[in-house]
C-alpha cells in the first residue's frame, strides 16, 4: 500500500444470504482513495456502489468472502484468528451438558418422593456452573472480535464518516435535529467547552418555571392581563367569607355529577357572583377581536370598526335580563345604535351628500356588527369552557381548590425544571447552529428545535450533510449526498465538501449517479458495473478518454442541448440497451456482453482483466483498441439500441 493511500479496496467479493440461497452482490471490486483526493463512484443503480460503501465501514450485512480493506494501512474487515478447537468444542457442548443432563437430574432429585433434595439442588447448581463456564470460554477465545468491533467503532465518525443515502431512514425520528447533531459530536469527543458549569447549569435549571411565566406574558400580554384579572377576582372573592355553594354552580356541577345531593344554603352576593362568570363569554369575544385587529397591525379606528357590537350587547341583555319587553325595548335601542355603527364603517360623515347609495355595503357593515369576526367566533368554545370552570372553582371549597393546584405544581414545576437542565448548553447550541449554517438550512435557529418529519427532504439531507461534516472526518464517504436537492443548494453543498478537503485535507468518496457532479468536483472516477470496478483513472481520462464500452454508454446518455440543424433524424434520447443483470444471473465471461455492442464469444466466455491503456488509467474490456473513437462507440450503440428486445438483463437481438 502507497504512502499517499488512504482507503484501499482489493478483491472484494460478498454475499448476502437469503431464503432463496445466497446472492452475489460484489463480485471483484478494486479501488483507490488517496489523502486529500475526492474520488468518484458511477454507475446504474444495483451495480454495487452503496454495497461497497457500506462493507467500507463495517455496516453491511453482507458475509465478505473474499478481499481486503485497508484504511490508512490498517485492515478494515474482520478475519478471525485460528482458535483452539478443543476449547470451542467444549463451549458449545457444556450448555448442553447442563440443559440435558444436569438440570432434568437434579429437578427429579427435588421431587417429595426423593430422600434427598439437597443433592437435586447442588446438581442443578453445577449445570448453571457449566454454563457460566461456557460463557468464561466464548468471552476469552472471541477476544479478538471485540478488539476489532472497538477499533470500528473509533473509525466510524472520528476517522470515517458517511452520508447516507435516505435520510429519513439515517435520522431517529424521536429527537430533534440539534440533539441528533449534539450526541454525534458529543460521542466524537468534537465539542467545545460549555459556557455554564455544572452548578450554574442546576441554578438556571430552578429559574425555568419563572422564565416561562415571563416570555409567556411577553408574548401575549393580552390575555396574560386577562388572567391576571380572573385570578385577583378570585383571590378577593376567597377571602369574602365562608366557602358556599351557589345556584349557578349547582346547576352546572349536576351535568357532570347527576347524582349528587347538594346542600342549598346560598348567600345573595355569592348566587349573583356565580352569574357573572358567563360574562367572561361577551368579554372573551371583544378580547379575540381587539386583538386579532392588533395583530393585523390596524389602526384605532380600524380596531374599534372590527368588534362585533351587537353580539356583545345581545349576550349582556341574555345575562342580564330575559323579560321580552325590557328585551325589546333595548334592543330597539340598539338597532339605532347598528344604523350610527354602519354609517361610521362607511365613512359617510365625510361625504357630502346624506343619501347612502350603496345598500350592500350597508348591508355588509350591518351583518358585520351582528355577526363577530372569525377570531371571536373561535373564542366562543374556550370562553364558556373557561366560564364553566371558573363558575366550578368558586362554588369549590378552597381546600380543594389548593391540593388541586398544588398537585398540578408539583408535576408540572419539577418537568419544567427537568426539561430545562436537559436542555444543550449555550455554547454547544450556539455550536450545532454554525453548523446548520454551513449547509446553507434558513432560520437555523428554529430548524435544530424540529423534528426529522417537520422538515423538507432537501432539509434533512443537509442535516445528515452538516452532522456527518461536524466531525471533520479524514474521509467522508457520500452516498449520493444531493440527490434531493436543487441545482443551487447542490452547487452550495458540492463547495462545502471541496472546502472541507481544501481546509482539513479531507478525502472524500463521491458515490453518485449524476456524471455531472463527478465533473465539477472529482480528482479520479471508478466506474462500476453489476458488482465489479470496470474502469478507473483521473478525471481527464474518464470524460475525455473512455475506454470501457460501458463508460462510454454512460456518457452518450447524456441529455444534450443541440441545435435542430445538427440534431439530424434522432428522435429519442440515447441509451445502454437492456439493464443491470440480476446478481444470481451466472457468467463466465464479461458482464456487460449482453449490452455491449462488440459482444463476441471472447466476451461470453472469459472475463477480461483490467489493463492499463494509460498511466493510471485502467479499463476492463477484451477490445480497448476499438474503443479509441468514442463516436464510433456511440454510434455502435446508436445501431445496437435499434435491434435489440430486452427483458431482465438479457438482451435478445432481433
Amino acid at each position: 500500500m502507497s504512502d499517499d493511500s488512504l482507503l484501499k479496496i482489493q478483491n472484494l467479493k460478498v454475499h448476502f444470504d437469503t431464503l432463496e440461497g445466497p446472492v452475489e452482490a460484489l463480485h471483484d471490486v478494486n479501488l483507490e482513495v488517496k489523502k486529500g483526493q475526492i474520488m468518484g463512484v458511477v454507475g446504474e443503480s444495483g451495480c454495487g456502489k452503496s454495497v461497497t460503501s457500506l462493507t467500507s465501514i463495517g455496516l453491511a450485512t453482507c458475509i465478505v468472502d473474499e478481499g481486503s480493506i485497508k484504511y490508512d494501512g490498517k485492515e478494515m474487515i474482520f478475519h478471525e484468528k485460528e482458535k483452539d478447537p478443543y476449547l470451542v468444542l467444549l463451549s458449545i457442548i457444556l450448555p448442553y451438558i447442563a440443559v440435558l443432563i444436569s438440570f432434568p437430574i437434579g429437578f427429579v432429585y427435588l421431587m417429595p418422593f426423593m430422600k434427598d433434595p439437597l443433592f437435586g439442588f447442588q446438581i442443578i447448581m453445577s449445570g448453571f456452573g457449566l454454563i457460566i463456564i461456557s460463557i468464561i470460554i466464548k468471552y476469552f477465545i472471541h477476544s479478538d472480535f471485540r478488539e476489532h468491533e472497538k477499533f470500528m467503532r473509533f473509525i466510524r465518525g472520528n476517522e470515517i464518516s458517511m452520508i447516507f443515502q435516505e435520510p429519513m431512514t439515517a435520522l431517529n425520528p424521536l429527537y430533534t435535529v440539534e440533539k441528533q447533531i449534539f450526541e454525534v459530536m458529543k460521542t466524537h469527543k468534537r465539542l467545545v467547552d460549555p459556557s455554564l458549569s455544572q452548578y450554574n447549569r442546576i441554578i438556571s435549571s430552578f429559574k425555568a418555571p419563572f422564565r416561562f411565566l415571563y416570555n409567556w406574558i411577553l408574548s401575549d400580554r393580552f390575555s396574560a392581563i386577562f388572567f391576571s384579572i380572573l385570578i385577583l377576582t378570585y383571590l378577593l372573592v376567597s377571602c369574602m367569607g365562608p366557602n358556599s355553594i351557589s345556584s349557578w354552580g349547582t346547576r352546572f356541577i349536576v351535568i357532570f355529577y347527576a347524582s349528587a345531593e347538594i346542600s342549598m344554603s346560598c348567600t345573595n352576593y355569592t348566587d349573583e357572583l356565580m352569574s357573572y362568570c358567563f360574562l367572561l363569554i361577551p368579554l372573551g369575544a371583544l378580547k379575540s377581536s381587539i386583538q386579532s385587529s392588533m395583530t393585523r397591525g390596524d389602526d384605532s379606528r380600524k380596531t374599534l370598526m372590527s368588534i362585533p357590537y351587537v353580539f356583545i350587547i345581545i349576550m349582556f341583555i341574555l345575562w342580564y335580563d330575559q323579560t321580552l319587553l325590557r328585551s325589546t325595548i333595548i334592543i330597539g335601542g340598539i338597532m339605532i345604535f347598528i344604523t350610527l355603527i354602519s354609517l361610521i364603517k362607511l365613512n359617510l360623515w365625510e361625504q357630502e351628500s346624506d343619501v347612502v347609495t350603496d345598500i350592500s355595503s350597508f348591508l355588509a357593515a350591518v351583518f358585520h356588527s351582528i355577526i363577530p369576526d372569525n377570531s371571536a367566533i373561535r373564542s366562543i368554545p374556550f370562553t364558556f369552557t373557561l366560564a364553566l370552570t371558573y363558575a366550578i372553582l368558586l362554588w369549590t371549597p378552597n381546600q380543594v381548590v389548593g391540593t388541586v393546584l398544588a398537585l398540578i405544581m408539583t408535576v408540572s414545576i419539577p418537568s419544567i425544571i427537568l426539561i430545562d437542565f436537559l436542555q444543550l448548553d449555550p455554547a454547544h447550541r450556539n455550536q450545532v447552529i454554525k453548523i446548520i449554517e454551513d449547509v446553507q438550512i434558513p432560520n437555523p435557529s428554529a430548524v435544530i428545535t424540529m423534528y426529522p418529519h417537520e422538515l423538507s427532504g432537501g432539509m434533512r439531507q443537509r442535516v445528515m450533510i452538516a452532522m456527518m461534516m461536524s466531525c471533520e472526518p479524514k474521509l467522508l464517504i457520500a452516498d449520493e449526498p444531493t440527490t434531493a436537492l436543487d441545482v443551487t443548494i447542490q452547487a452550495q453543498i458540492l463547495h462545502l465538501m471541496r472546502d472541507l478537503r481544501d481546509r482539513k485535507g479531507t478525502s472524500i468518496m463521491l458515490i453518485t449517479h449524476d456524471l455531472g457532479v463527478i465533473a465539477e468536483l472529482c480528482d479520479s472516477v471508478s466506474v462500476m458495473y453489476a458488482g465489479s470496478v470496470v474502469e478507473t483513472g483521473t478525471i481527464e481520462d474518464i470524460l475525455t478518454n473512455p475506454r470501457m464500452p460501458y463508460t462510454i454508454g454512460l456518457l452518450h446518455s447524456i441529455p444534450k442541448i443541440v441545435h435542430s440543424d445538427k440534431r439530424g433524424e434522432r428522435t429519442s434520447l440515447p441509451i445502454i440497451p437492456g439493464q443491470v443483470p440480476d446478481p444470481n444471473t451466472h457468467f463466465d465471461g464479461c458482464r456487460f456482453h449482453p449490452r455491449c455492442p462488440f459482444a463476441d464469444d471472447l466476451c461470453r466466455s472469459i472475463r477480461p482483466d483490467m489493463i492499463e491503456v494509460n498511466e493510471g488509467h485502467f479499463a476492463a474490456c477484451h477490445y480497448t483498441e476499438r474503443t479509441i473513437n468514442s463516436k464510433d462507440v456511440e454510434s455502435s450503440f446508436d445501431e445496437f439500441s435499434k435491434e435489440f428486445e430486452g427483458v431482465g438483463g438479457e438482451v435478445v437481438v432481433r
